[in-house]
């Protein structure tokens, strides 16, 4: 996936989708998919713009959503579902002021020869959300375009939004989350040193670090995880592991990190990058009266992760 930075490219012929795309779930998904069968059908690249930050940040500044995927990390499932090219569009208060007509037409037309827009059913765009799907299928009459709408996509009776994830994601229902995201909820993050305390109870631990502060994360606890990247030597691994999320109360509590103990063996993973999936919450964080009573927790704890994670090969 080729990615770019504002207005000023001449991108080919190309069929277009904008939005936020938090979370990429699986109706984002479903949207990608016609934006692909789109592209294919016009002998075009499916192109993808996104905001950043979330327009909600500039438009009611404090009253954005916390974060399902920060941008590296909807960047990397885009290149994964396939997009051929990422445009990274500045949401400022000048596009925020910016009519919807003159959106499309001065903005967006400019980057290549659009065959089309694929767009979702709650689509809207410009300056009050004031344009919607019936004003960008006049602009098509007028200036050659198609324009495809995708409609609600739902996993049983519940819809499939990006509020209904985050919902499922702090109330810790990582299986609801799961389900309308088509993966479980990941974070991803640099390996940073820690304090050495997983070594000295006999579990090895990489503190995982959480750059972005916007990110949402799952309550605090012990995690069944899953988990990927690269080692400190460019080696790339997939493993198991066991996750704690929350402020270690038994050394007397501090900020909140997300240390994970990788299952299958030793990886000199400090400054690699990680990416943790979380598949179930085992336990809560709690206080122990000693390093040993931990210890001996830990180990039921990676004994349960792994009754977890094999279940999940199984089925």
């Amino acid at each position: 996936m080729e990615i770019l930075q504002g207005f000023d490219q001449r991108l080919g012929r190309i069929a277009v989708t904008l939005g936020s795309f938090d979370g990429v779930h699986v109706g984002h998904q479903r949207l990608l998919a016609r934006l692909f069968a789109m592209a294919r059908g016009h002998g075009a690249r499916s192109a993808v713009l996104t905001f950043d930050p979330h327009p909600r940040a500039v438009i009611t500044p404090g009253k954005e959503p916390p974060l399902l995927t920060t941008a590296p990390e909807r960047e990397a499932l885009l290149a994964d579902a396939g997009v051929d090219l990422l445009v990274r569009l500045r949401f400022d208060a000048s596009l925020a002021d910016t009519e919807a007509a003159d959106f499309i037409v001065m903005k967006v037309l400019p980057l290549g020869e659009v065959v089309g827009f694929v767009v979702g059913y709650d689509f809207h765009f410009g300056k009050r959300r004031g344009g919607n799907t019936a004003l960008l299928r006049a602009l098509g009459k007028e200036h050659g375009f198609l324009v495809e709408e995708v409609g609600e996509q739902a996993i049983g009776p519940v819809a499939v939004k990006s509020t209904r994830v985050r919902d499922a994601v702090a109330r810790g229902d990582l299986a609801a989350a799961a389900s309308l995201l088509g993966r479980p909820h990941l974070v991803s993050g640099r390996v940073v040193p820690g304090a050495g305390r997983g070594r000295e109870l006999g579990f090895r631990t990489a503190n995982v670090e959480i750059a972005n502060p916007a990110k949402l994360l799952p309550p605090e606890g012990v995690y069944a995880v899953r988990v990927g990247g690269v080692a400190r030597d460019g080696t790339p691994f997939e493993a198991g592991g066991v996750a704690n999320l929350g402020v270690r109360p038994t050394f007397g509590g501090g900020p909140r990190v997300l240390e994970v103990h990788v299952l299958g063996g030793e990886r000199d993973l400090y400054e690699g990058e990680m990416t943790v999936r979380f598949i179930e919450r085992l336990r809560e964080e709690r206080r122990f009266e000693s390093p040993s009573a931990l210890a001996a927790q830990i180990g039921e704890d990676v004994a349960r992760a792994r009754a977890v994670l094999a279940r999940g090969e199984r089925a």
